[in-house]
């Protein structure tokens, strides 16, 4: 009779919560490349207000992966999520707005939904904050506030945020000039493979702009640019 009892209140207190087994299967789906069965999953999981799903679920409407591109069906998930907290909903939120097929396009949304993530510590966002004070987009321009935003997110390791970092320290926006700064920064991001930071250590070797000039060092860094650069997948830069 005990083991009975102990057995059943094993069962109820060790038992997983809701969605859970759907969650599960969904992320080893999705990592498997089964994106329509990672749908199905990630669709009963966000329905039943997991926060996670709602998130990714946006995410899948967003690429089209695993059902049909539907930016309104993505919009409507993903401010699901981000209005309860997510920091990577309210980034893609912001991207959302800044230019996702059938969502119209609103600065004023994007920068807020991106400094609702960047203030959770999300360095992508914090980047993209950046660029918004940087450009003036959906806020007045602000190189001061900008390098803030991109000191941020360099510190994170964010190439995005270490190439733009070192276009401010390198140009004199929003901090004095200083290209040791900006040569660090550049060769930090172009470890990550980042091509626009890759080419501005090439042009710094080749004019001798705070190293020595080096044609050697310059053509390295021309062919790494030349293989790493595509506009198709890295996000606007700073002045690029």
């Amino acid at each position: 009779m005990l083991k009975t009892i102990a057995l059943t209140c094993l069962l109820v207190f060790g038992a997983a919560p809701s969605g859970a087994t759907e969650i599960d299967r969904a992320k080893a789906f999705y990592q498997e490349g089964k994106y329509e069965e990672a749908f199905a999953l990630y669709q009963i999981a966000a329905r039943e207000g997991d926060l996670d799903a709602q998130e990714r679920l946006g995410f899948m409407y967003a690429m089209g992966r695993g059902t049909r591109q539907d930016g309104q069906q993505a919009l409507i998930w993903t401010t699901k999520a981000a209005e309860r907290g997510s920091a990577t909903a309210q980034s893609n939120l912001g991207s959302a707005y800044n230019g996702t097929p059938g969502v119209e396009r609103d600065p004023v949304k994007s920068l807020y939904w991106y400094q609702k993530a960047a203030a959770s510590g999300d360095a992508l966002a914090q980047y993209y904050v950046g660029l918004a004070y940087a450009h003036g987009k959906g806020v007045a321009s602000d190189f001061g506030k900008a390098f803030d935003m991109f000191s941020m997110s360099a510190k994170q390791g964010n190439a995005f945020g270490q190439y733009n970092l070192g276009v401010a320290y390198a140009t004199g926006s929003g901090v004095g000039r200083d290209m040791a700064k900006a040569l660090a920064n550049f060769e930090s991001a172009s470890n990550q493979g980042y091509g626009n930071a890759q080419f501005a250590l090439a042009i710094a070797f080749t004019k001798g702009d705070g190293v020595p000039v080096d044609g050697a060092k310059a053509r390295a860094w021309f062919m790494k640019a030349a293989d790493n650069k595509d506009p198709a997948t890295y996000p606007k830069a700073q002045n690029g």
